[in-house]
């Protein structure tokens, strides 16, 4: 029997809300930290929920090739 390998990676991801910009200070929106803590470190900030899931489907689903 082949022995099953495991590779995991640990994130962790912290959302906020920002107030808009000068011309619609009213306006809020959410931004993303996505931080790396294993096995090695990194962080990438990300301006819309759309941006972080497009990273997270290439790290997660790369293209078959």
């Amino acid at each position: 029997m082949r022995p099953h390998s495991r590779y995991d990676r640990v994130f962790l991801l912290r959302c906020w809300q920002e107030n808009g910009d000068l011309a619609n200070s009213s306006r809020t929106h959410w931004c993303f930290l996505l931080e790396e803590v294993a096995p090695q470190r990194g962080r990438k900030g990300f301006v819309t929920l759309e941006d972080l899931l497009t990273f997270l489907r290439r790290e997660f689903d790369p293209p078959a090739g």
